[in-house]
């Protein structure tokens, strides 16, 4: 019995460890590279660690091209895509966990079914929408295209958290005279914090990571985020390697270090999220 528990043991420690370093050996892959110098990325065979490992890339990324310009767009459109998102999410999924209108389950599923549908597929129509409307080369047209992907999951998140606050809570509140008003912003917002911090956290790393309509949205330079800047070392003839793999690191970080730090509240929030409605 001890020796099969040991086996046991010993194999699922090995499974996890395999698992970790098929996620890991990208990220050093991609550090790695970034160090090397232009003849040694085509090296054959390749070297896993530099030999003369530079900072040449880095230094050239912040000396040539618009890359702090990316990168601070890309801080305010996914910002305000965050913003917007888990303000109205806030409200709609709190109306579809409490409020017993007409056509509450119809209206949630046309949301759940959005969400499975890719968003490449909504490229043109949001296109020719946002000409007519005259917000192409806009922050808000980009704003608004990714606020239209991350609003449906952001709503069945906090849908989730609503679900899971005692409505007794809320009738004591009411009784106290608190109003709808006090009671969902003194009371159920409160409460509901771990959703707000889970929701943002996915609509943040949603825009932040979105490349496919800021190409297609944006063509002039200055309104670039930093998923299409990089794409620009992407020539006709080849890749510039290590260029675009510096950038990559510049923009990974961030992003790594804001979900180890709030990565709790997100496993809160696709826990909570999933509750029968």
């Amino acid at each position: 019995m001890k020796r099969r528990r040991l086996l046991f043991t010993v194999f699922w420690w090995g499974a996890a460890l395999l698992f970790l370093a098929f996620l890991v050996f990208p990220v050093l892959w991609m550090i790695s590279t970034s160090l090397k110098p232009s003849g040694e990325i085509f090296q054959i065979p390749p070297t896993w660690v530099p030999e003369h490992p530079t900072l040449q890339a880095y230094s050239t990324l912040w000396q040539k091209g618009n890359f702090l310009r990316y990168l601070l767009n890309s801080i305010l459109v996914a910002l305000a895509t965050t913003g917007i998102a888990v303000l109205v999410a806030s409200m709609a999924g709190y109306a579809f966990a409490r409020l017993p209108f007409i056509g509450r389950k119809t209206v949630l599923f046309g949301i759940l079914t959005a969400q499975m549908i890719p968003g490449v597929l909504f490229l043109l129509p949001i296109f020719v929408l946002m000409k007519q409307l005259g917000l192409l080369n806009t922050y808000l047209g980009l704003i608004l295209a990714n606020v239209t992907f991350a609003l449906p999951f952001a709503i069945w998140m906090m849908y989730g958290f609503y679900k899971h606050i005692p409505a007794e809570i809320e009738e004591a509140a009411w009784v106290d005279g608190a109003g709808f008003g006090g009671t969902f912003f003194r009371v159920v917002l409160p409460m509901g914090m771990p959703g707000l911090l889970s929701c943002a956290i996915f609509c943040f790393l949603s825009a932040w990571d979105e490349f496919v309509f800021a190409l297609a949205l944006n063509t002039r330079d200055e309104l670039r985020t930093m998923p299409v800047g990089l794409f620009s070392f992407v020539g006709q003839f080849g890749i510039e390697w290590n260029y675009l793999l510096a950038g990559a690191v510049l923009v990974t970080i961030p992003a790594m270090v804001f979900f180890a730090l709030f990565q709790k509240y997100i496993l809160q929030g696709f826990a909570a999220g999933a509750v029968k409605g």
